[in-house]
């Protein structure tokens, strides 16, 4: 046997090696990226979620933080009111007292 057939005996043995150990990890490397975009897809369901829960909170918060203020503000230039027309009414039915 000459050295032209052995190397190509060699050549055509490590083709057929790597065909086979190319199917399987062609296979595991198909199986990866889908393994992957399943769970990239929950992933990124999940941050959607977790965003839409944090958004809802805040609105409700802003919401309630607003209505606080408002009636907080109200009451107080209520009670402010109040104590201008008390002071007033007071100082109309009252004569000034000289001391």
């Amino acid at each position: 046997m000459d050295s032209d057939t052995l190397w190509s005996i060699v050549e055509g043995v490590k083709d057929a090696v790597a065909d086979v150990i190319r199917g399987p990890i062609n296979d595991i490397g198909g199986w990866i990226e889908e393994v992957y975009r399943d769970i990239s897809s929950e992933v990124w369901g999940a941050i959607d979620w977790i965003d839409r829960q944090i958004t809802d909170a805040y609105d409700t918060v802003k919401g309630v933080m607003t209505e606080g203020f408002h009636y907080v503000t109200d009451y107080t230039y209520d009670v402010i009111n109040d104590v201008a027309t008390a002071i007033d009414s007071a100082s109309d039915t009252q004569e000034p007292t000289l001391l």
